[in-house]
């Protein structure tokens, strides 16, 4: 049943790179802090209600990263969204042609109502 629910909430996540996993990361020749990555692993952050940004060049594995820290939150049941920038403001403007329509959309987030 457990495994079952954590299936369904990485689903819903609807994380780009589906296998991305933080025990897959390449440490080598790249500059990633592994003791950090392994801290917000713990997503402890969540419960602190901080955020986390990479940034980094195109390629640099900015995506693969962010799925595998959102697989880690799924996976304690967390619930969790993938959504690039471009596509959050296409769904606010969409949001925008309904009644009250933005507000609810600003609801929906922050309640992870998806």
């Amino acid at each position: 049943m457990h495994n079952h629910r954590i299936k369904g909430v990485i689903h819903r996540a609807k994380l780009r790179i589906k296998e991305a996993d933080l025990s897959s990361i390449q440490y080598e020749h790249r500059d990633i802090n592994r003791e950090l990555l392994q801290e917000l692993g713990s997503c402890n952050f969540v419960k602190h209600h901080m955020n986390v940004i990479f940034q980094g060049f195109t390629g640099s594995g900015k995506m693969h990263l962010s799925c595998a820290l959102a697989k880690e939150a799924c996976k304690l049941e967390i619930r969790t969204r993938y959504i690039r920038l471009p596509d959050l403001l296409i769904e606010r403007d969409d949001a925008s042609f309904k009644e009250q329509g933005v507000a609810k959309h600003l609801k929906n987030i922050q309640t992870m109502d998806f």
